[in-house]
């Protein structure tokens, strides 16, 4: 019997300083290893599943897990203690590589969070996280907290001094590639520039490894 395919929308945060949107907070996880056999844990951005069955957007999905994971709050309702926010959220990209982050074998249950039918509940599929994945940016304000224990630490990297093995090996969920587009997107001028869909991190890397940087106009969606 073939297996079912679940798309499940997510959203990722990049959040800058307030004086340079290349100076990104990224974070150490627990849940990668870097790829350059330095066995360090890698560097992700923020983000988690857009809960579309309660309503939720992608900006919504955004401010609560930035709360969540940058700033300290265990609960939903509690954001508003947050240490930390994303001042005037916007949205840059939609990655749309729907092949990207396959999970197998979960239950619509859970990626649902229950907001589905009793009777399909325990009803496994393959989940493409990420399908697709809105990338929001914004300053951050106010002191990032991490819980130490899927996000292990944090620090502040100027992406334009990240070369094309760093953005590659050292980040975990392709989110060196998300950067680079990324970074190339900011150079775009502010009155051409638009959120912008992006597709195939394959070839983002090998446009990486040719020319160290991203040419956002030959990139195919996929």
């Amino acid at each position: 019997m073939s297996t079912a395919h679940f798309a499940v929308p997510t959203a990722s945060v990049i959040g800058h300083r307030r004086d340079n949107p290349f100076e990104v907070a990224c974070f150490r996880s627990s849940k990668f290893e870097c790829t350059d056999r330095s066995g360090e844990p890698a560097f992700v951005i923020v983000g988690g599943k857009v809960e579309i069955g309660r309503g939720q957007t992608p900006l919504q999905c955004a401010n609560i897990e930035w709360a969540q994971e940058a700033g300290g709050v265990t609960d939903e309702p509690d954001i508003v203690h947050s240490t930390s926010t994303i001042l005037h959220p916007r949205l840059a990209l939609v990655v749309t590589d729907l092949v990207r982050d396959v999970r197998p074998g979960k239950t619509i249950a859970k990626i649902t969070d229950w907001h589905c039918p009793p009777e399909i509940a325990e009803v496994t599929v393959d989940a493409h996280y990420g399908a697709p994945d809105h990338v929001v940016f914004g300053a951050v304000s106010g002191d990032i907290t991490v819980d130490g224990r899927e996000l292990l630490s944090w620090e502040w990297l100027d992406i334009n001094a990240l070369d094309a093995d760093s953005l590659i090996n050292r980040f975990g969920a392709g989110h060196g590639m998300m950067l680079a587009a990324y970074r190339e997107w900011l150079r775009i001028p502010d009155a051409q520039r638009y959120p912008l869909a992006i597709g195939n991190f394959g070839q983002i890397a090998d446009m990486l490894r040719a020319n160290g940087t991203v040419d956002l106009t030959k990139l195919t969606a996929r």
